[in-house]
């Protein structure tokens, strides 16, 4: 078995740009969702009746409460 070292160069300049753009898109839409994601999560820490609803929760609730937020972050 030999290697066509002119195949996989040529593969590589037809997909390689395609694939490095695609994994940097993908990349960079992780790190904004996450950047959406916790300044939702700010914006709902700071409504003053959505901590009220937490202190006034029942136990069971008020853990359902917590993991979400706790997903939230």
């Amino acid at each position: 078995m030999t290697i066509d070292y002119n195949a996989i160069s040529a593969w590589f300049s037809l997909w390689g740009l395609r694939i490095l753009a695609a994994a940097a898109i993908l990349i960079a839409a992780h790190f904004a969702a996450k950047a959406v994601k916790w300044g939702i999560a700010k914006g709902i820490d700071r409504i003053p009746s959505s901590r009220a609803a937490m202190a006034r929760a029942a136990p069971v609730q008020n853990l359902l409460l917590m993991w979400v937020n706790a997903l939230a972050r």
